[in-house]
């Protein structure tokens, strides 16, 4: 099982493509409420005031990690920034692989300026199976459910630490 983990630490059960608003809510992804601040710099004096804009703030947070943690690796290690020829059972391999050498190498030389040269654009691309039009509606009608229960959720918890 994978888990999405909000930025208070406590998991969410599923597997999802997290990306900006620019994006459609549909079945495995969930994009930013639009019309919401999500800038990190926006939260920097200013705790979320609600339930969306916490979850925009925990999405970008992690959206934004997980964007550094690619340019990283595909800065060290030329071979994830080239057009694959591999199945993608052995993609995920090399990707994981990647990743338990730069792990090596950062606990072996704790001065890596890599790591605090990266900043890289990661864009998201979708494929699908053809569906009818009311199938989309209604795969999208529960994916926006999902986000709005996974968004009161994470309220709901950060709500109950505030008040401890």
């Amino acid at each position: 099982m994978e888990y999405f983990s909000g930025c208070d630490g406590s998991p969410r059960l599923g597997k999802y493509y997290i990306c900006d608003a620019g994006h459609e809510v549909r079945k495995g992804v969930l994009p930013l409420y639009h019309g919401v601040r999500y800038h990190l710099k926006e939260f920097s004096d200013h705790p979320p005031m609600n339930e969306r804009e916490l979850f925009n703030l925990c999405l970008t947070s992690s959206r934004t990690t997980i964007e550094h943690c690619f340019g990283v690796l595909k800065t060290r290690l030329r071979v994830l920034d080239a057009k694959s020829f591999w199945s993608f059972e052995t993609q995920v391999n090399v990707v994981l692989a990647c990743g338990l050498i730069h792990k090596h190498i950062v606990e072996v030389d704790t001065i890596d300026p890599i790591l605090d040269a990266v900043n890289r654009d990661t864009q998201y691309e979708s494929c699908g199976v053809q569906q009818t039009q009311r199938e989309t509606l209604e795969e999208i009608r529960e994916w926006v459910k999902k986000r709005d229960e996974i968004c009161l959720a994470m309220w709901e918890d950060y709500n109950a630490r505030e008040s401890d």
